[in-house]
């Protein structure tokens, strides 16, 4: 089991790389790490591309975890996440992504997305919070050539969507994790 850290984006909305923004102590990006680090996987990948030396020189990479670099990341989201599949060994069962953009995303919420994939074997387990679908969204092995089919500015939406027999939702009594794209949904934050 794998978490793939997805934080590759230009940040343009934002104007600057949106993943070394200070959130609490620590830059935005570092917080999914570690939440991802928290949980029940055996291995973490961070998935980079724009100002990708400054990001992960500001990292603190915990054990388990290691940084590929997406040099098409320009091309948009599912080159990211087509990275971080390729990158994950024939023994990895299925991979939680997670979004770097998202620094309340919380440990137990990674967890109970796994724990449910163990229980169910689902294609597809995706955290619903209050009845709103997010991340993080765990595929397993079996969705992958579908998932690494897509192109452009898309992640796996369009397949989940296409496959609601394949999704397993995990209802979590929490709100959703915020994501922050613009210099308002910082400021949100912040506060």
């Amino acid at each position: 089991m794998a978490a793939v850290v997805l934080a590759a984006g230009s940040s343009s909305r934002m104007g600057r790389p949106k993943q070394l923004l200070e959130v609490g102590d620590a830059p935005m990006l570092q917080h999914a790490v570690d939440a991802a680090a928290s949980a029940d996987v055996d291995e973490v990948i961070v998935v980079l591309g724009h100002a990708a030396a400054a990001v992960e020189e500001a990292l603190r990479l915990p054990g388990g975890a290691r940084v590929v670099r997406n040099p098409d990341h320009g091309e948009g989201l599912s080159t990211s996440l087509a990275t971080g599949l390729r990158a994950l060994g024939g023994e990895h069962a299925a991979a939680v992504v997670i979004l770097g953009d998202q620094p309340e995303i919380e440990a137990s919420s990674i967890r109970a997305v796994v724990g449910a994939y163990r229980e169910t074997g689902a294609r597809v387990v995706q955290a619903s919070y209050r009845g709103t679908a997010d991340h993080p969204v765990l595929l397993d092995r079996r969705a992958w050539p579908e998932v690494l089919a897509v192109t452009g500015d898309r992640g796996a939406r369009e397949v989940i969507a296409s496959h609601p027999r394949w999704v397993h939702r995990v209802e979590l009594d929490l709100d959703p994790p915020r994501d922050v794209d613009t210099p308002a949904d910082y400021e949100g934050l912040r506060r």
